[in-house]
């Protein structure tokens, strides 16, 4: 049995034809589109153990779904060839002129060369993309003017959330240490009071109770996201702290300062790289509902000081 892994690439790197370069054990192919542009890389490898793609197809008492389908893949030797991908985007991006290889959504392919893999393996193609809901809000004239009107009653909060809209743009594009900083950038503006240093910054967002309040909302909403209540209940014991106000002001505050270090040292890592996104989505997430949730809160102040300022500014959004 043969594992084939293929990633799509966005670059301006132009071959003459495809190109297949066999080394070691492996095997890696790159292809070009109908304007000899590189739009994809394949990598092909043996597998020392094809029962890990085994897949199992079982009958279900379901109405509407018969069959369940248990896709197995060997997660260890796949993100081995992941791996590899991360590795010729750095190089290539570095010689050449590439944008990204899109390692993150890869497809595989199964290639058998027995009858009992054949029989086995069930599933011998997969892929998967990783989406958030990007709804389309429709907007009419009142709307728009109403947006005019009052837009200079909230001047300040234009950077705020200018660097919102570029945390939930990262966000979406799965860069969650990006999307992390700029919606940290959010907080930091609302409740940081101008000071730059951590200890500093702890004690203004403590002794806001403004800030504390919508961490204690954010909290119970999180509750019911179980993946993300599971990693920030990691993230915080591992600091000896637990999910409440001051636990959660301490995670944002460290998380910001040891994501803004790096050693490059693979046995002593410190901080994050832009292989290691995945680790800090729920951190990202949290810090997207904690940061719509205090700019709607600064608007609702800036309402009840100015008795005209229309009421569609602090609607909800849905994120």
């Amino acid at each position: 049995m043969k594992y084939s892994i293929e990633c799509e690439v966005d670059s301006k790197i132009k071959l003459e034809k495809s190109i297949t370069i066999k080394h070691e054990n492996k095997e890696y192919k790159f292809i070009p589109d109908e304007k000899g542009m590189l739009v994809s890389i394949r990598i092909t490898a043996p597998v020392s153990n094809p029962t890990n793609f085994y897949s199992v197809i079982k009958d279900t008492p379901d109405d509407i779904a018969k069959k369940q389908i248990i896709i197995n893949r060997d997660i260890e030797f796949s993100g081995q060839i992941i791996r590899e991908f991360q590795q010729l985007e750095s190089f290539l991006a570095f010689r050449t002129n590439l944008d990204r290889i899109f390692w993150n959504k890869p497809k595989d392919e199964i290639i058998c060369e027995t009858e009992e893999e054949k029989e086995k393996t069930n599933v011998f193609r997969y892929s998967y993309q990783k989406n958030y809901p990007d709804p389309i809000y429709a907007v009419d004239e009142t709307f728009l003017m109403e947006l005019i009107k009052y837009k200079n009653n909230f001047s300040a909060l234009v950077n705020p959330m200018a660097f919102f809209r570029e945390g939930v743009n990262d966000f979406k594009e799965f860069r969650y240490i990006n999307s992390f900083f700029n919606l940290y950038f959010v907080l930091e503006g609302l409740y940081g009071n101008g000071k730059t240093k951590n200890y500093d910054i702890a004690r203004e967002f403590e002794n806001s109770d403004e800030f504390k309040s919508i961490i204690n909302s954010v909290i119970k909403s999180i509750r019911k996201e179980h993946k993300h209540w599971t990693k920030l209940d990691e993230m915080t014991k591992f600091r000896s702290k637990r999910i409440d106000a001051e636990g959660i002001i301490h995670l944002l505050i460290s998380t910001r300062g040891e994501l803004h270090h790096f050693t490059n040292n693979p046995d002593r890592k410190k901080g994050g790289t832009p292989f290691d996104h995945e680790e800090f989505e729920s951190i990202a997430f949290l810090s997207l509902l904690l940061a719509v949730r205090a700019i709607a809160s600064q608007m609702i102040g800036i309402n009840l000081e100015k008795q005209d300022t229309g009421k569609w500014m602090v609607s909800k959004r849905v994120i």
